[in-house]
């Protein structure tokens, strides 16, 4: 059987599911879901600065049926609403699919919420040997302005090339940034990127060239990283990138290890001296246990914990 041409999104994604060792981010966090596709999902979590609490209801519903998709989501107490649908025309491999999201939004940097919707549409296509898309987001919608402050619309074209063991991407992102003393849009492009992935027998390699403008700079980044699979049960991630050739580059490796069906052990450190691990727990078949840390280890100060309970019933 021949294996369908990676999406962009999909290159050296082996190496990079390895290094993430968990989020420290949010302390403690409870989630709890449903198994059903529509589903109600409560989430609990303290913030590391203030340590204030937030509760979440995350209500969602799916519609399924053989050629289209249609989904609705939730945030309270926000509150955030996001209605989406796929389609799939009756040709192998293509489909489309939209989204549209309002509500308000609270920030923490402002001070202050503010209402906002987004609006965004794209199509995918995949074949054995390539595969195309392109999106169309649109950030504040139904509130706000496209000001070269804020956010501005933004189309993204990417596509891949399978020859082989091997696969090519390319990937380009443009943005509509509107110039108030006329009141029109203009074109910039803000991201392109190429990647090579080679992947065989459980070893993956990759590569990747990525330069980024925006209105304050423009910042060049090359990448490389590596995926073994030593056995079953062990595997090995690699990651080099760097801004210049000569100097800052930053290098990591990582580890996951099934320790039994029901365990799993992460291990990160790169050349800063940052050390992430966490072990993750199965205690029954409706409970999972995630405990991690980042630790400094030329500093010791600075350490990040965190506690995940997700429970499905």
């Amino acid at each position: 059987m021949t294996t369908p041409a990676g999406a962009y999104g999909d290159l050296g994604k082996k190496a990079k599911a390895v290094l993430k060792t968990g989020s420290t981010k949010k302390p403690l966090e409870v989630q709890v879901n449903t198994i059903a596709k529509s589903n109600l999902k409560f989430k609990a979590y303290t913030d590391r600065k203030d340590g204030s609490l937030t509760i979440q209801l995350l209500p969602t519903f799916q519609h399924k049926r053989e050629n289209y998709e249609l989904g609705f989501s939730s945030i309270f107490p926000e509150p955030q609403y996001t209605l989406r649908g796929t389609w799939k025309p009756p040709v192998e491999g293509l489909q489309f699919k939209s989204s549209v999201s309002f509500g308000n939004s609270n920030s923490k940097k402002k001070k202050k919420k503010s209402a906002q919707g987004t609006f965004s549409v794209g199509s995918f296509y995949r074949s054995t040997v390539y595969t195309a898309s392109a999106s169309l987001k649109v950030p504040q919608l139904l509130y706000g302005n496209n000001s070269v402050e804020g956010p501005q619309p933004t189309l993204t074209i990417n596509g891949t090339y399978k020859f082989g063991y091997l696969t090519f991407g390319a990937f380009v992102e443009n943005k509509f940034i509107r110039d108030e003393s006329n009141n029109q849009f203009q074109i910039q492009v803000s991201k392109l990127a190429t990647a090579f992935d080679y992947s065989r027998d459980g070893t993956s390699v990759f590569v990747s060239f990525v330069k980024e403008r925006s209105l304050q700079k423009e910042k060049f980044v090359a990448s490389l990283n590596f995926y073994q699979k030593v056995r079953d049960d062990f595997q090995f991630g690699s990651e080099v990138s760097t801004e210049s050739i000569f100097e800052g580059a930053k290098i990591s490796f990582g580890g996951v290890w099934v320790v039994d069906p029901l365990s799993t052990l992460r291990a990160k450190i790169n050349n800063e001296g940052q050390l992430g691990l966490s072990f993750r727990h199965k205690l029954n078949s409706s409970l999972t246990v995630t405990a991690s840390a980042d630790l400094n280890t030329v500093t010791a100060v600075g350490h990040k914990y965190g506690l995940h309970f997700n429970y499905l019933f």
